[in-house]
């Protein structure tokens, strides 16, 4: 093939690069088809462009559909002079290229790779990138980092594994729950929560944990429980939540009990008294205020009737 007939990309001065991908950030309907010369514009900006800048370099990046971009993304990723924060955002802008990308075999493989690297924050930025919607090949690696020694490294691998949007995710979650360190459990408790309508089990570790040692984790599982279920079905949690040695469980049964019809959380009127006299005021006033409905409630329908 003549020397003709090769396409030849020349490699951008940084500054001019810097000058052409700031004029475009500056003037978005000057923005050129993101093609492999913009991302090498952008890859040579980068170089030297601010931290704000970066960020916005980024964005454009996930959002080109360009496999060089997915290969530039990745390099950020994993460079060492890069801060947390910008490494962290091109594992998420990687992910985001994802859904709408082929992204070449051999850097999925760099990717899993990364999963094993000794440093913490490269194998979760390596989760955070896998985790796209659909990527089911990649579960059995994203569920050996669920059990990572690092706290960051689990709560992405949990972010990740929700993110394929599979449901079947929820029984290795529920299994990882009864191991996992308190800070991983609050990130799957919350997680699972997508769940709730394809996996009854949402619903009853929820119910669990609204016996567990850890208030916080009480908490938690109530306020989610509101959110998955109807307070009609779980009359008999919520007079245990009344009944909770926390007294921001106690409010928080209040308060989603205060939106219910009175006839229907009649049965916890002992309850709801016995909390008129509690020692915090502000659960005693919540108290008084709801007892208060319920009572007013009562006499309009006795009217009503008469």
């Amino acid at each position: 093939m003549g020397s003709g007939n090769n396409k030849v990309i020349a490699f951008p001065d940084r500054d001019r690069a810097l000058e052409r991908v700031g004029n475009w950030l500056a003037s978005p309907g000057v923005l050129p088809e993101i093609n492999d010369q913009a991302v090498l514009l952008m890859r040579r900006a980068f170089e030297i462009a601010p931290a704000a800048m970066k960020m916005r370099i980024l964005l454009l990046l996930g959002s080109s559909r360009r496999p060089s971009a997915a290969d530039t993304l990745f390099t950020i990723m994993i460079d060492l002079e890069q801060s947390d924060d910008v490494r962290r955002f091109a594992a998420v802008q990687l992910c985001a290229l994802g859904p709408g990308l082929e992204i070449e075999a051999i850097l999925v493989a760099h990717l899993t790779e990364e999963l094993d690297n000794p440093q913490p924050q490269r194998r979760a930025n390596a989760a955070i990138a896998l985790g796209w919607e659909g990527h089911l090949d990649c579960v059995l690696d994203l569920l050996k980092v669920l059990y990572d020694s690092d706290a960051d490294v689990q709560e992405a691998a949990v972010e990740a594994l929700t993110n394929l949007g599979d449901a079947r995710i929820v029984a290795p979650f529920i299994e990882r729950l009864q191991t996992a360190p308190p800070a991983q459990q609050k990130v799957i408790l919350y997680n699972i929560e997508r769940f709730a309508g394809a996996d009854e089990r949402v619903a009853i570790t929820y119910r669990d944990y609204l016996s567990h040692p850890d208030p916080e984790l009480r908490l938690d599982a109530l306020s989610l429980l509101g959110r998955v279920s109807a307070i009609i079905e779980d009359l008999d949690e919520y007079a245990g939540c009344l009944r909770d040695s926390d007294p921001a469980v106690r409010a928080l049964a209040l308060d989603q009990l205060y939106h219910q019809a009175p006839d229907a959380i009649s049965s916890l009127t002992p309850q709801i008294a016995a909390l008129a006299t509690d020692p915090y005021e502000e659960i005693r006033k919540r108290a008084q205020a709801l007892l208060g409905a319920t009572h007013s409630a009562a006499r309009e329908a006795e009217t009503a009737r008469h």
